[in-house]
């Protein structure tokens, strides 16, 4: 089963009738695309979109790891740092642009 990004729009069944609907409606939720899903037996569509939610969340848990370990690396900065850094940023914006500096930063 491949994994397709769907356009965020309205959901193929707005108001499911069944089983099978809502087992797709599920499957658009979670970004799958199972060409053929109206044809399938309803077990068949559990079973993808069993898959489907279990690479979800292992999607999801490798995501906030990745961020946890994002943070540990960066390091605050003091306030004298952030105002150097700022500065140095707007002097080169407004030499890329060429403008005069116009800042306040004490």
């Amino acid at each position: 089963m491949v994994r397709l990004w769907l356009p965020t729009g309205r959901k193929p069944f707005f108001n499911p009738k069944d089983e099978r609907e809502h087992l797709i409606n599920r499957l658009w939720e979670l970004r799958y695309s199972v060409p053929g899903a109206k044809g399938m037996e309803v077990q068949q569509l559990k079973d993808y979109v069993q898959f489907a939610e279990e690479r979800f969340t292992e999607d999801e848990v490798t995501a906030q790891k990745e961020k946890e370990e994002a943070e540990k690396k960066l390091t605050k900065m003091t306030p004298d740092q952030v105002k150097g850094a700022m500065k140095e940023y707007l002097n080169w914006k407004y030499k890329k642009q060429g403008k005069e500096h116009r800042y306040a930063i004490n």
